[in-house]
C-alpha cells in the first residue's frame, strides 16, 4: 500500500453496500454536521474537514463509544462522490493513522468501502474493527435504510490493503 502511515501492522477494512445514490452517501461522510452527527454523542463533537487534498482534518469531543477524542489530520485524496482519504493522530504519541473511504455506485445503492490502517497491536485493531461497525451503522442510519450486505476484513497487513 502506498500508505505513509508510521509504524504500520494492519487495517480493518468494513465493507457495505446501502440502497442510496452515491452522492448522499458522499455527504454522509464528508459534511461537518453529519460527521458530527454519526460520531457524537448529543452534540458534544465539533468537526472540521477541509475537503480538498492538503486540507485540515479536525474532530474533537465525547463520540458514541463513550471516550472523548482529539483527532486532527490532513486530506490525503479527495475526489467528489468517489474516495476521500484523511491521515490523523488520535491522541500526541499516537502512530499515524489512514481512513479511506470509497465509494461504487451500483444500480440502485452505493458500495461503501471503508478501511483504516496504521493499526499496531490486536487490541486496536479489535476497538477499530468495533468502532467503525458502529460508526457505519450509525451512518445508515442518517442515509434512511439499513445495511443490505455488511462484512469486516480485520487483521490485513497494510501490504495486502488495495489504495
Amino acid at each position: 500500500m502506498n500508505s505513509k502511515c508510521s509504524n504500520s501492522y494492519a487495517a480493518v477494512q468494513i465493507w457495505a453496500t446501502v440502497p442510496v445514490p452515491v452522492a448522499r452517501v458522499f455527504n454522509i461522510i464528508t459534511v461537518d454536521e453529519y460527521i458530527e452527527l454519526w460520531l457524537g454523542v448529543d452534540a458534544g463533537v465539533r468537526c472540521r474537514l477541509e475537503a480538498n487534498v492538503g486540507g485540515r482534518f479536525s474532530v474533537h469531543g465525547q463520540f458514541f463509544d463513550g471516550f472523548s477524542h482529539s483527532i486532527s489530520g490532513i486530506t490525503e485524496q479527495y475526489k467528489q462522490y468517489e474516495r476521500i482519504v484523511v491521515r490523523f493522530r488520535c491522541r500526541p504519541g499516537y502512530s499515524m493513522s489512514e481512513l479511506s473511504v470509497t465509494l461504487h455506485q451500483a444500480v440502485g445503492s452505493t458500495e461503501i468501502r471503508l478501511s483504516h490502517t496504521g493499526l499496531i497491536s490486536d487490541r486496536q485493531i479489535q476497538i477499530a474493527e468495533e468502532f467503525w461497525e458502529k460508526a457505519l451503522k450509525r451512518m445508515t442510519i442518517l442515509m434512511g435504510c439499513q445495511t443490505e450486505a455488511f462484512s469486516i476484513i480485520s487483521s490485513v497487513p497494510d501490504s495486502l490493503v488495495a489504495s
